[in-house]
């Protein structure tokens, strides 16, 4: 890779090799401050329900180029269209693990932007979970490292949905930068 000479040559993996993103996500994700009644929810018997203090429905981490955010898939809304019978999310083949994963972005991105973004940002995640990837500092500067006793199973939550809001600073972030920032927030 022409940023990333670490990524050029990596040798193959025994055990989960990528992350799968599509179809992952049964309902729709709103986020807002309204509070939507809980009939209109995948779940309307969710115990978050039952908690007249709770905090919001997502859990935010912050960095300056992006947020991460996660949410329980129960406390998504129910799709506006009904899915059709072979829409259901795809069961990863073995050696893949599955990550709802849902963009946001805001009106003066353009479509190459938000399209360039989401490969990087996912890109990154798959590193992270297949390969262990952290960051290490060489005289100076940020490179790649891959830990072989990686477990990916830890890394990304099943049963939950992530969202990822983020500025134009990503657009342009290198990889070993994007994986110093996200790395803690997974």
């Amino acid at each position: 890779m022409h940023g990333c000479p670490q990524l050029s040559k990596l040798p193959k993996t025994s055990r989960v090799s990528s992350v799968i993103f599509r179809r992952q996500t049964p309902g729709s994700i709103l986020v807002s401050k309204r509070v939507f009644r809980p009939e209109i929810r995948l779940d309307p018997e969710h115990p978050i329900y039952r908690d007249p203090e709770r905090p919001g429905p997502i859990i935010w981490a912050r960095s300056t180029a992006f947020s991460l955010g996660a949410t329980p898939m129960a406390l998504l809304l129910q799709p506006g269209i009904a899915p059709k019978p072979n829409g259901g999310p795809i069961n990863p083949r073995p050696g893949r693990i599955a990550m709802s994963l849902q963009l946001q972005t805001f009106d003066k991105v353009r479509t190459n932007q938000r399209s360039r973004v989401a490969r990087r940002f996912k890109f990154a995640v798959g590193l992270i979970v297949a390969r262990g990837t952290d960051t290490a500092n060489d005289n100076g500067r940020l490179r790649l490292v891959f830990d072989p006793e990686n477990v990916p199973e830890e890394w990304i939550l099943q049963g939950w949905t992530y969202t990822l809001r983020w500025t134009l600073a990503l657009y342009r972030m290198p990889y070993p930068e994007l994986v110093r920032l996200l790395r803690p927030m997974l």
